[in-house]
């Protein structure tokens, strides 16, 4: 049976053709691109495509994040190309493009910004953190040219170590992110209003609806 990703057609929210900007939304484990569109009714984004992929067997890769790579290859190498495929699709520039990802789809979504460098419009993260064990962290992580990057997470999230999170946005930070790191309490592994609303402001400070 095939466990890899391709193949798999993506949802799409809005026109490819006409828009301005493209937020692709990675879902976690477990979730579907159904389940992470419902964010696009939070975000009042004009002139946005949603481009929602879909992770074979609901999930992106089988381990914890915080594992070695190796126990999550060949699953990680897949989603990551997922998530490139996903970025052509739009056929727009960088600066125009927002990751934002829940729990699974956040670490991929900031695994692969990391990895990949270069100024996103920007990436969010809502209860997660870079992908590999400690002596991986970091070390595939290219200059980010002050990209917006929002890391939200509870402070006693079960699947998200805290030490984890704050581990991440201090790589990033020194990788020339702009970190935006907001902990928590009492939130749980979900996502609240005042992240929603700190990506609402990020979309619409790409989409230049509103001035950075």
């Amino acid at each position: 049976m095939n466990l890899l990703h391709q193949g798999l057609t993506p949802i799409i929210s809005g026109s490819l053709d006409t828009a301005k900007t493209a937020v692709i939304l990675l879902h976690g484990r477990g979730a579907s691109p159904e389940d992470i569109l419902g964010i696009a009714e939070h975000l009042n984004a004009a002139d946005t495509v949603f481009v929602a992929p879909r992770a074979r067997n609901n999930t992106w890769y089988p381990q914890r994040f915080i594992r070695p790579n190796l126990d999550n290859a060949p699953w990680l190498d897949s989603a990551l190309n997922v998530v490139e495929e996903s970025i052509k699709l739009t056929h727009l520039p960088l600066e125009q493009i927002v990751l934002l990802g829940f729990s699974q789809g956040a670490c991929l979504a900031l695994e692969y910004a990391m990895q990949t460098g270069g100024k996103f419009g920007a990436v969010i993260g809502f209860s997660g953190g870079l992908i590999g064990d400690q002596n991986e962290l970091g070390i595939l992580g290219k200059p980010m040219h002050n990209t917006p990057i929002f890391i939200g997470c509870d402070d006693q999230d079960f699947h998200i170590p805290l030490e984890r999170v704050q581990q991440s946005a201090r790589i990033l930070s020194s990788l020339n992110a702009n970190v935006d790191c907001r902990i928590y309490q009492g939130l749980g592994h979900s996502i609240n209003t005042d992240e929603l609303e700190a990506a609402q402001k990020l979309i619409a400070q790409v989409s230049g609806t509103l001035e950075p």
